[in-house]
């Protein structure tokens, strides 16, 4: 029988096997990776982002304490751009179910509708051809079609219809993904994570292979240092990552302007995302100039 409506504890279960479905498919979306550079890490961040929030979260039957939890331990743990639009489609997620002890099928409709626009928000200059675009299609595409009476399996079907054949085209909409022969990796990847969560409620269960903790004695893994050497171009700068912590002494929580901030520190990079969650501050940006992003983040 097909679920009509889903609590915490099967969200729980959808996720982790949406990560297990990535986990497995993660090289595949690394490949893919050629925007906004090609430094092959889609696959990765996606999955490191999604194991931080599964295993920071706490498993509870209500849809909003679950997700509360989750999207918090995303967001703490993203990894490069892709994770971090990631954590923020969560977080549109859970704003969206904050009241919800389950979700039925118009829940779910709304809270995927809330999720693509709270990450659309959180990237200072969205760019069409990406996940944002696979985010948004999937689900304006079938909402009309979404009533009381839809089950969630069947919602899910149609918005993975729907996201494949965005995907297919975003070549056509970001040209260095048509010069390179590729579909956007992030929204590669995330279809692979809904595929997961959608398996879980046939009972196609995705065997964990998530290898062991490596102990201190481990071989380090070698370093090819062919993708960087003293002959290539240093033009995409560092890719840097950080958590701000606004503090209550001195006021910095109440004064802290995060328009002003995002104006300010875009004149060190690019490729910006930035996320306030209450004192916390979540900054991703490529730059030539990282004492420059440091300094303006101490004042």
């Amino acid at each position: 029988m097909k679920n009509r409506k889903i609590n915490g504890t099967q969200f729980e279960g959808m996720v982790r096997n949406g990560l297990a479905y990535l986990r497995q498919r993660e090289k595949e979306v690394n490949k893919l990776n050629v925007f906004p550079v090609p430094d092959g890490d889609t696959g990765t961040n996606m999955r490191l982002t999604l194991e931080n929030g599964i295993e920071y979260a706490k498993s509870n039957e209500v849809m909003a304490h679950y997700l509360k939890t989750l999207s918090e331990g995303m967001l703490l743990g993203a990894r490069g751009n892709s994770g971090v639009i990631l954590s923020q489609f969560f977080k549109g997620m859970q704003l969206e179910l904050a009241r919800c002890v389950v979700a039925g099928p118009g829940e779910l409709r709304n809270a995927l509708i809330r999720g693509y626009r709270n990450a659309y928000g959180a990237v200072v200059k969205p760019v069409e051809g990406t996940i944002l675009t696979v985010f948004r299609e999937g689900i304006e595409h079938i909402r009309p079609q979404i009533s009381r009476a839809t089950a969630i399996e069947d919602l899910l079907l149609m918005y993975i219809a729907e996201m494949k054949k965005t995907l297919a085209y975003t070549p056509e909409l970001l040209p260095v993904l048509k010069e390179s022969g590729v579909i956007d990796s992030g929204g590669q990847g995330f279809i692979y994570i809904v595929e997961g969560m959608l398996g879980y409620l046939y009972g196609d269960i995705v065997k964990d292979d998530k290898p062991a903790a490596k102990s201190i004695n481990a071989p380090v893994q070698s370093v090819d240092f062919s993708l960087f050497n003293e002959y290539s171009k240093f033009t995409d700068g560092y890719c840097m990552e950080f958590i701000l912590q606004l503090l209550k002494s001195g006021s910095y929580i109440q004064l802290f302007d995060l328009d002003r901030y995002i104006e300010d520190i875009g004149v060190y990079g690019n490729s910006l995302v930035v996320v306030r969650d209450g004192s916390r501050v979540k900054v991703h940006i490529h730059t030539l100039r990282p004492e420059k992003v440091i300094a303006l983040s101490r004042q």
